[in-house]
């Protein structure tokens, strides 16, 4: 008995059916987080550090990472919450900084952080 050409492509059709899909590649890991960098040294032992960061990106798609700081004196860490920029900042006096907030690669205000409470303060131009 000859199989039919219906017979055939029924065959054809569940054999390709039951070959498995081609695994995916994996995708690459994430690049490691950057290391913490001092990025100011102030009067009475602070010292200001770049420590966790995030990628985003600008309105182009272009891809670029922002830092977030965080204020050390002696053995006491503290952030600067939801702060993050690209830009060391510069001392205002003893007891503060003036830092740069960016928002998906894009300069934003500038800020004077008070080195007791850490509290941002928008600079008027």
């Amino acid at each position: 008995m000859k199989p039919t050409i219906a017979t055939v492509l029924t065959a054809v059709t569940v054999l390709t059916g039951c070959a498995g899909k081609p695994t995916p590649a994996p995708e690459p890991p994430p690049p490691p987080a950057p290391a913490d960098s001092l990025v100011l040294e102030a009067p009475g032992g602070i010292t200001v550090w770049f420590t966790q960061s995030r990628t985003v990106r600008d309105s182009t798609g272009t891809e670029c990472r922002e830092r977030a700081l965080e204020v050390r004196q002696d053995t006491t860490r503290r952030g600067v919450g939801l702060f993050y920029t690209r830009e060391a900042p510069t001392l205002l006096g003893k007891d503060a900084m003036r830092g740069v907030l960016y928002n998906n690669c894009t300069a934003g205000p500038a800020y004077r952080i008070d080195f007791a409470t850490l509290s941002p303060k928008r600079i008027e131009k």
